[in-house]
C-alpha cells in the first residue's frame, strides 16, 4: 500500500506539472479605458457603437401620432450627442413599427439598430427602458444591447443616458458598464465562435452623470472577477479536470 500510495501521488504531480506547462493564464482586466463623454452634438461621430437607453414611455411617443415633436423628448437639447440624429432616429422608428397600421404597440428592449450617417457609420441600438426593472433584467437587457453592439468590433463604445430618471439611470448605465466589459473578457478557445469577445474595444465613454470615478472603479473590478468565473465555468470537464483546476489555481496565485 505505501508502495501503491507513492506511485498514485508521482502520477498525479507528473499530470499536475503537465497542466502546469500548458498555455498561460489569460489576463481577466478588460484593458477597456472608461471615462465621461463630452456633451457636444458631433461627438458619437467618434465611436464605433453606442448604446442608448430611453425611458420606454418617452420611447412610444416616438409613435405617437405627433411623432417628430416627441421624438425630441429623449433626443435631447441642441447640444446632445443624438441631436444631429434626430431626424433619421425618428423616421426609422416610424417606418419599422408603422404606427398607423397596429396603433397599439409599444416599444420595449432593444428596438431599434441603424448605422447613423457619419464617417464611421456609429452603429446606434437604442433600448427601451420600463421603469421598476429588477437588476437582473437590467443585466440581461443591457446584455442584449452590448451583443448587438459588439457585432460590428467597434475600438470605441459610447452608453447613453437619454432622459433616465436619476436612480434608473445609474442602475442602468452599471449594468450597461458591466456588460460591455464582460464581452471584452476572454473566453476559453473552445468556446469562441463569431466575433470573438477580445474585439479589441479600447475605450467606453459614458454620457451621463450617474457614474461616478469610484463606481466606475468599483464596476471594473468586479468586471475582472466575473471575467475569472466565466472563464472557469466555461472551460470543458476534459480541459479543466481535478487536478488541472488544482494546477490552474497554483498559476494563478503565483501570477498574483
Amino acid at each position: 500500500r505505501p508502495a501503491l500510495r507513492r506511485l498514485s501521488r508521482g502520477v498525479s504531480w507528473q499530470r499536475i506539472t503537465a497542466a502546469m506547462s500548458r498555455d498561460e493564464i489569460p489576463s481577466f482586466a478588460t484593458g477597456v479605458t472608461i471615462g465621461q463623454g463630452k456633451q457636444a452634438a458631433r461627438s458619437l461621430q467618434d465611436y464605433g457603437a453606442a448604446v442608448i437607453f430611453v425611458p420606454q414611455a418617452q420611447a412610444n411617443l416616438t409613435i405617437a401620432r405627433d411623432a417628430r415633436k416627441a421624438g425630441k423628448l429623449w433626443l435631447g437639447s441642441a447640444d446632445s450627442p443624438l441631436s444631429p440624429y434626430s431626424d433619421i432616429l425618428v423616421r426609422t422608428v416610424l417606418a419599422r413599427n408603422r404606427p398607423e397600421v397596429n396603433p397599439e404597440q409599444e416599444l420595449s428592449g432593444c428596438f431599434l439598430a441603424v448605422d447613423l450617417p457619419n464617417e464611421r457609420q456609429t452603429r446606434a441600438i437604442v433600448v427601451a427602458v420600463k421603469e421598476n426593472l429588477s437588476m437582473f433584467a437590467m443585466l440581461e437587457l443591457a446584455g442584449k444591447a452590448a451583443s448587438q453592439a459588439m457585432g460590428v468590433a467597434p475600438a470605441s463604445i459610447a452608453l447613453v443616458d437619454a432622459g433616465l430618471g436619476v436612480g434608473l439611470a445609474t442602475q442602468m448605465m452599471e449594468a450597461g458598464v458591466a456588460a460591455i466589459l464582460a464581452a471584452c473578457g476572454p473566453m476559453p478557445t473552445e468556446m469562441q465562435s463569431g466575433p470573438t469577445a477580445l474585439a479589441g474595444v479600447e475605450a467606453l465613454s459614458i454620457y451621463s452623470s450617474s457614474l461616478d470615478a469610484p463606481q466606475l472603479l468599483r464596476i471594473q473590478a468586479s468586471a475582472e472577477g466575473t471575467n475569472l468565473c466565466r472563464y472557469l465555468t466555461a472551460t470543458p470537464a476534459n480541459a479543466l479536470d481535478n487536478l488541472g483546476y488544482r494546477a490552474w489555481v497554483h498559476r494563478l496565485a503565483k501570477k498574483e
